[in-house]
């Protein structure tokens, strides 16, 4: 396992070099002149996880700064060796020190050549800050042999947070998202109309998260498409109530509708439109996790917009769900109303937990129970 939490950059430069160095004793001198990417030859073989972090300190946005010592460091030339051996050349001024407000290069260019370094990874988080582009790797995918992308052949998990708006515009993600054919659990935090890349099929892929997300109708349409065999789906929205760039923005009825492969209902679109096909989620679904809580809009729904049933959902074993999900608040906006949570469940269900319940929803629960 690798992790690289809020390091300062010498850190994470000596992590790399030491990776490089061979297994058998210490009597080994380092020298890259071996091929570094020889299976069994090197400590990468034994790395499964790695976990991935921008260079910042924990509670602040700027970047950890870089002394003189610090700085020497990257120009040691086994850096370039170890990226060249493995196809990819880094550009000239990479291990600068940051400059003004720019964001520090050279933990982006050290991060790309790590990805490449550990092909057997089976699990991968990344945290995102910057926008970074993560070129070097764009160009080592387009230069491979196979000219396919297999980038992380053996990649099972990944979680992605993004912790600013640059880093969820930033195509990084995409790239390596790519790379992951085998891939079969999908976490996504932080996030605003995530999407998945065009034309990917995450055919491998059961579990799908996302946490304090804020989603709309056509990215979230155009996720499930690319994830036609998930049997675990969890969405948690941002309880600050924060909408996406794009409209309209998803609720509670509206991904059941999306679900259950209906996406005229959840578009509002008049009957006689060209049907748009989604997976049959609903046939296939285990285990269902939804939170729609907003802190700065509670219960703020048409009643249309909350969830009336999921009876359809055949295969549902386990559901957790949160009040805001499917209460309204009557047209006086004086009182809530809340749907009827028994004959909203399937029959099929082992086991219901219900979130966000205040003391007038505890009442009506109770009774309904």
């Amino acid at each position: 396992m690798a992790r690289f939490t809020d390091c300062p950059p010498e850190v994470i430069v000596e992590i790399c070099r030491q990776l490089v160095l061979p297994l058998q004793t210490e009597q080994h001198v380092y020298d890259l002149s071996v091929d570094v990417s020889t299976e069994g030859s090197s400590r990468p073989e034994l790395v499964r996880h790695a976990d991935l972090h921008h260079n910042l300190y924990e509670n602040s946005s700027d970047d950890i700064n870089w002394s003189k010592e610090q700085e020497d460091m990257t120009k040691e030339p086994w850096i370039n060796r170890l990226a060249g051996a493995l196809g990819m050349h880094l550009p000239n001024g990479w291990n600068r020190c940051r400059i003004g407000m720019q964001f520090d290069h050279v933990l982006e260019h050290i991060s790309q050549v790590f990805l490449t370094y550990l092909p057997n990874l089976t699990s991968l988080d990344v945290n995102l800050c910057h926008d970074w582009k993560f070129d070097l790797l764009q160009q080592w995918i387009e230069k491979r042999p196979s000219g396919g992308n297999d980038l992380l052949p053996n990649l099972r998990r990944l979680k992605i947070q993004m912790r600013s708006a640059k880093a969820r515009k930033c195509k990084a993600h995409e790239i390596i998202l790519g790379g992951a054919p085998r891939l079969s659990t999908l976490e996504t935090y932080d996030s605003m109309s995530y999407t998945v890349p065009s034309q990917c099929q995450l055919v491998n892929l059961r579990s799908l998260k996302f946490s304090y997300c804020s989603m709309d109708l056509r990215s979230m349409t155009e996720v499930l498409m690319a994830t036609p065999n998930i049997t675990h789906f969890q969405y948690s929205g941002l309880p600050s109530g924060t909408e996406t760039s794009r409209k309209p923005l998803l609720g509670p009825q509206m991904l059941c509708n999306l679900l259950s492969n209906d996406y005229d209902a959840a578009a509002s679109q008049p009957s006689g439109t060209t049907k748009l096909d989604l997976p049959n989620l609903h046939r296939q679904l285990r285990t269902l996790k939804m939170d729609f809580h907003s802190t700065q809009y509670p219960f703020d729904w048409d009643d249309s917009e909350t969830v009336m049933s999921l009876q359809e959902f055949a295969k549902l074993r386990d559901l957790s769900i949160d009040t805001h999900s499917f209460t309204s608040r009557t047209d006086n906006q004086n009182h809530l109303m809340m749907n009827n949570i028994g004959s909203m469940i399937p029959q099929c269900l082992e086991t219901l937990e219900i979130s966000r319940v205040g003391d007038f929803l505890l009442e009506e629960l109770v009774q309904i129970a």
